[in-house]
């Protein structure tokens, strides 16, 4: 059996980076949209889960110019449609690479997505 580390070499996943781009909160809340709020047989939410329940916080855009002045990894489902444009022309410039990376959670598991890497 492989290792989860030989799987991702095999893969192309690579590890996530410490300096990622994050959005970041506003500090206004939201009326939260799960489905816990709109189907009575749902007793949970996921989506306001770690906040009060029906609200999250609302998040400023992502500060494209200063993530790519620090070479940090811009995750690609944080970004706007004229911030993808910016992405993948930086990415046809050959300044940047879209990479598969895999977080480990803190309570066991991996998540794994794809973010828009800025070689030094």
């Amino acid at each position: 059996m492989k290792t989860r580390a030989a799987q991702d070499r095999e893969l192309g996943i690579e590890r996530a980076r410490k300096n990622e781009a994050r959005r970041q909160p506003t500090g206004k809340m939201l009326p939260c949209d799960g489905p816990a709020h709109s189907n009575p047989w749902i007793d949970h939410c996921g989506v306001c889960l770690h906040h009060k329940w029906g609200e999250i916080p609302e998040l400023a855009p992502l500060d494209l110019d200063a993530a790519r002045k620090a070479r940090a990894d811009i995750p690609c489902g944080e970004l706007s449609d004229e911030q993808h444009d910016a992405v993948d022309a930086d990415i046809a410039a050959g300044r940047a690479r879209f990479v598969t990376v895999r977080r480990t959670l803190k309570g066991g598991g991996s998540v794994s997505y794809t973010v828009a890497r800025y070689e030094s």
